[in-house]
């Protein structure tokens, strides 16, 4: 028999998968106990992730109440360029599992970007500095009330048109500044390195079971899956998709807020994460922001 976990994040979904050994069969007592830790297992991701994801939305709200942030919205360009990347600059020093920080113009271009390196937060030269019109996220958060945030959906980060490698699965806040003097001033938008809460799902082990951690979308597509070749289909044009492999389970999964379920495969448990429903007045996420299984 097998078991399954998955959480659903802005649309991403993670499953765990457990294998027993071979002809083994639980009893009732055997198979209450594994329910307990899969759904503690679930209990833990979800406050790992709705934490982690609190701890951002802080450290974002914060900075645009900052009075070097707000002074820059009264600067000329020029000048407000050059404060806004030191404030950004060394928001990413502070915390390394921010891959960037951009100012977007209300057009959607940057103004100021800090991206993350080995060594030091790098500055990037106004040359440099792209057009973000095109990105969903821009375009999402530019619809949200000043002081509302964005959370995207996890996925892949991309630059100059083509996905990063290696790949870095991403997370996208951004917050929607105000008008000020007659000036709209955009977006500011942080990018989390989601590797690490990957890592540590991975890492994740059931006692006397084989634990294979998976997080799909709400569509079903893998972003973390047994076999690495399946994850991050939908980026590729690749159909791999839960439903596709499994219709019977993911006929319950993606259509029911949580539950557990009994079938051929295994053994499923499931729950919503939603990190909107933790700040309804400041949070707008892509969709609900998943659901887990086990």
């Amino acid at each position: 028999m097998k078991s399954f976990a998955l959480f659903f994040l802005p649309p991403a979904a993670l499953v765990i998968l457990v294998t027993l050994g071979l002809g083994l069969v639980l009893n009732q007592t055997e198979l209450d106990k594994l329910n307990v830790q899969e759904t503690s297992y679930l209990a833990s991701g979800r406050d790992l992730l709705l934490n982690s994801l609190d701890t951002h939305l802080h450290h974002l709200r914060g900075l645009v109440q900052e009075p070097a942030i707000n002074q820059a919205f009264r600067l000329p360009e020029a000048e407000a360029r050059s404060l806004m990347e030191q404030q950004l600059r060394s928001l990413i020093y502070r915390n390394p599992t921010y891959d960037q920080a951009r100012w977007l113009s209300a057009a959607g271009r940057e103004l100021a970007r800090v991206n993350q390196t080995p060594d030091v937060p790098l500055i990037v030269p106004g040359p440099d500095l792209q057009d973000k019109s095109d990105r969903d996220y821009y375009r999402e958060a530019m619809r949200l009330a000043p002081g509302r945030i964005y959370v995207s959906p996890l996925d892949l980060n991309i630059e100059q048109g083509v996905i990063e490698v290696p790949y870095k699965p991403t997370l996208r806040l951004a917050i929607r500044l105000p008008v000020v003097e007659g000036r709209d001033q955009g977006l500011v938008v942080r990018h989390c390195r989601f590797q690490t809460f990957l890592d540590q799902l991975r890492r994740v082990a059931s006692p006397g079971h084989e634990r294979h951690p998976m997080l799909l979308n709400p569509t079903g597509y893998w972003l973390l899956a047994p076999d690495s070749q399946d994850a991050w289909g939908f980026m590729f044009g690749r159909d791999e998709r839960l439903g596709k492999r499994d219709p019977e389970a993911w006929a319950r999964i993606g259509t029911q807020a949580e539950g557990q379920l009994m079938t051929a495969s295994g053994l499923w448990h499931w729950t919503t994460l939603d990190p909107a429903s933790r700040h309804p007045d400041q949070v707008q996420a892509a969709e609900q922001i998943g659901r887990a299984h086990v």
